[in-house]
């Protein structure tokens, strides 16, 4: 693994790195089963332009103008069920 000789000086960053799939997918977890009284709503955009190493600003841009879209479709939804 990389992540020890890169984060070597980077204690803590290194040790998220090395726990980030465990976090994610508890996160994922949380999501999916909720804790009893607890309403959970995911917010994602339908469609992703970038990659995980896009630099193109323009792809960057408009990925963020779909999560506003999303985020504000999921406030919508969620002030008709209150």
């Amino acid at each position: 693994h990389l992540i020890p000789l890169l984060f070597a000086k980077h204690k803590a960053l290194k040790q998220a790195m090395k726990r980030r799939e465990e976090n994610y997918n508890r996160a994922l977890d949380f999501i999916e089963n909720p804790p009893k009284g607890v309403r959970v709503i995911e917010i994602c955009p339908n469609t992703l332009y970038s990659g995980r190493t896009t630099k193109d600003i323009s792809l960057l841009n408009d990925d963020y103008k779909e999560g506003l879209r999303a985020g504000r479709r999921a406030i919508d939804r969620w002030k008709e069920t209150r």
